[in-house]
């Protein structure tokens, strides 16, 4: 005898994400109408220092960002953490010396550098996949 299939195994088979607790996967990447790219709240008990929330990207911008601020002579500290896997953004924290420059201006020349630098690397890269071509 064949047994009749409900309607949520009948999704599962269709559909292999159904039948996991899983999240959407353009959830991770794809702003929300109402959410901004970065967030800022000034430190309110550290001096010159705040926290940036940058929604939708992970580890991998804010190890980056992080190396290059702390480059920066002006900054004293610079950090960040990405609370949970489930949770897609990444917490940037800076705190500069504040003699010349702020949290935001700090930041902003951190993306400044970072932006050259693969720009550089790119060219780069270019000229030589050009060259091997008119070697071949």
């Amino acid at each position: 005898s064949v047994r009749p299939q409900h309607r949520d195994e009948a999704a599962e088979q269709s559909d292999p994400s159904a039948a996991m607790n899983a999240p959407e996967r353009h959830k991770a990447y794809l702003l929300e109408d109402d959410e901004q790219r970065v967030e800022y709240s000034k430190d309110q008990k550290i001096p010159n220092a705040g926290l940036f929330k940058l929604n939708k990207e992970d580890h991998t911008i804010g190890n980056l960002l992080r190396m290059q601020l702390l480059r920066d002579e002006t900054v004293k500290f610079a950090g960040y953490q990405c609370p949970h896997p489930l949770e897609h953004h990444t917490l940037v924290k800076v705190q500069t010396t504040g003699k010349s420059t702020t949290p935001i201006a700090a930041l902003k020349l951190a993306i400044e550098d970072v932006r050259a630098e693969f720009e550089h690397i790119s060219l780069e890269f270019s000229e030589k996949v050009r060259e091997l071509n008119e070697e071949a």
